[in-house]
C-alpha cells in the first residue's frame, strides 16, 4: 500500500508527473519563416521554458544551416531525439523529415500537405471578434482588407470567416472585401481606390502592413496619393499585432500560449507513446484576445487631429 506521506511528497516534488524519459526536445525552424524574429523567439523561449518544466532540455535546429531535412533527421536520431517542434512556414512541404520516425507538432497554420498534429490561432475566431468589437463601438459597414499569406491555413479560415461575416451583416450592408499581396505597387493604388469608392465605416485588416500602404503612400513613391487618415478617415483593427503601432487595435494570436501549449501536447503524445504519421492529425485552436486601442474608437468620437506618418516596415 503506498505511503501517504511519501506520496504526497512526490506530488509537491514532481506536480506535472513522472519525467518523460524524452531527455530532449527540438525546434524547428527556417530562417525566412514569414514570422517576425521577436515574435520567432518569443514563442521558441516560452516553449523552452514549458520545455524545462517538464523535465525536457530543448535544442534549436535552423533547417538550412544543416542543409536539408535529411540531414536534420541523422542529426535528431543520432541525439536520441524522438519530440520535435516545427515552428510553421509558409512551405512546409520543403521540409524532408523523416516523419514517420519522430512525434511531431507544428506551431503555426496548419499545413495541409503535412499530416502532423498543430496548435494555432483561431484566425476564424479573430475575425468574429474583429467584427463584434467594431458593432459594440457603432460601426455598421466594415471593410474587409484581407493579406494573401499563400498558406492555407492562415488565409481560407480568414477568408470563410469573413464570409460568414459578410453574410450576417448583409441585411444591413453589403461589406466590401478588398484582397492584397505585399510588395504589389498594383495592390497598393487598388487599396486606396477601394477605399474611395467602397466608403466603408471601420477597417478589419488581416495584417497591420494595410496601414502603412493607405497612411503613407508617398513612402512607397506614390505621392500623389492623398493619405488616408487612421483613424480619423478610418478606424481600423488588425488581426494580428504591430510592435511599432501601439496604439493599434487588435486580436491577440497569443503567440506565447502557441509554444506552451505546443510543449503540453507535446508531452502527451510521448508519454503515450506515439510516434509517426497520424492518420488524423489533432488540431489545437487557441482563441485569440481582443486588445483595445486608439485605432478603433467610438463611433462619432474620432479624434480631429491629423493621424501620425508612420514609416512603413516591410509588410512580408
Amino acid at each position: 500500500r503506498p505511503d501517504p506521506s511519501l506520496a504526497a511528497l512526490a506530488r509537491r516534488r514532481w506536480p506535472n508527473g513522472p519525467r518523460s524519459s524524452t531527455a530532449t526536445l527540438a525546434w524547428v525552424y527556417f530562417s525566412e519563416s514569414r514570422n517576425s524574429p521577436s515574435t520567432m523567439r518569443e514563442e521558441a523561449r516560452a516553449a523552452q521554458r514549458r520545455a524545462e518544466e517538464l523535465g525536457y532540455g530543448m535544442d534549436f535546429f535552423e533547417v538550412n544551416s544543416l542543409g536539408s531535412g535529411k540531414r536534420l533527421s541523422e542529426v535528431l536520431l543520432a541525439r536520441g531525439i524522438r519530440g520535435v517542434l516545427v515552428q510553421a512556414f509558409k512551405n512546409s512541404s520543403a521540409l524532408e523529415l523523416g516523419w514517420d520516425r519522430f512525434c511531431t507538432v507544428f506551431v503555426g497554420p496548419e499545413n495541409d500537405e503535412i499530416h502532423a498534429h498543430n496548435v494555432q490561432p483561431d484566425y476564424r475566431a479573430s475575425v468574429r471578434i474583429a467584427v463584434r468589437e467594431c458593432l459594440a463601438r457603432g460601426y455598421r459597414r466594415p471593410g474587409f482588407a484581407l493579406k494573401d499569406y499563400e498558406a492555407s491555413g492562415t488565409s481560407e479560415p480568414i477568408f470563410a470567416q469573413v464570409l460568414a461575416e459578410r453574410a450576417r451583416l448583409a441585411e444591413q450592408s453589403q461589406p466590401p472585401i478588398f484582397h492584397w499581396r505585399p510588395g504589389n505597387p498594383e495592390d497598393l493604388r487598388a487599396a486606396h481606390r477601394w477605399f474611395r469608392k467602397a466608403r466603408p465605416d471601420c477597417l478589419v485588416a488581416s495584417h497591420a502592413g494595410i496601414y502603412f500602404w493607405l497612411t503613407n503612400p508617398g513612402f512607397y513613391g506614390l505621392k500623389k496619393l492623398e493619405p488616408v487618415r487612421i483613424p480619423e478617415n478610418l478606424p481600423m483593427v488588425s488581426l494580428r499585432e504591430e510592435r511599432t503601432l501601439p496604439w493599434l487595435a487588435f486580436t491577440s494570436l497569443r503567440e506565447l500560449e502557441q509554444g506552451i501549449e505546443a510543449v503540453n501536447l507535446l508531452h502527451r503524445l510521448l508519454q503515450q507513446g506515439v510516434i509517426g504519421v497520424p492518420p488524423v492529425p489533432m488540431r489545437m485552436l487557441l482563441p485569440p484576445l481582443f486588445v483595445a486601442g486608439a485605432s478603433l474608437p467610438h463611433a462619432g468620437r474620432r479624434p480631429a487631429e491629423n493621424a501620425r506618418v508612420d514609416e512603413a516596415p516591410d509588410t512580408t
